[in-house]
């Protein structure tokens, strides 16, 4: 993907995009706090197209992660939200997934990684993809 292709709205959302490995498409969000446009066009669009363009250093990864915390048998990637915090220089994005298991439908699945490396830093309920907590 190229940067002219990633178009964001006022908001901070974006049309869907395309992941290494999965044939659904993904939602991407900032969730970012008083950011103006201008930031989010010189910085955090060279974020989201790193975390797009090598998906596929971390899609697998994420996935078996998951699936064995989970016992989940399918699980998918539904949403990227990108956060304007940073842990030790690195940007951190947050991903929410759709399991195959009942259990998860109600409070879904979440993880925070670093952007670059894809250290997971968090994982829990979908709360914690969008929600940061001793990071900064």
């Amino acid at each position: 993907m190229k940067k002219e292709d990633l178009i964001f709205d006022e908001r901070g959302d974006c049309d869907e995009v395309v992941l290494a490995n999965q044939a659904e498409l993904v939602s991407i969000c900032m969730n970012i706090d008083y950011i103006e446009k201008e930031e989010i066009e010189l910085i955090f669009k060279d974020v989201a197209l790193n975390i797009i363009n090598n998906s596929n250093q971390w899609y697998d990864k994420v996935i078996n992660y998951v699936k064995k915390e989970t016992n989940s048998k399918e699980i998918e990637v539904a949403c990227i939200y990108i956060h304007n915090f940073q842990k030790d220089g690195r940007y951190i994005f947050g991903l929410s997934f759709i399991s195959d298991l009942e259990i998860y439908a109600e409070h879904g699945i979440g993880m925070n990684l670093t952007v670059d490396d894809y250290d997971i830093l968090a994982f829990g309920d979908e709360e914690v993809s969008f929600i940061i907590n001793n990071f900064h």
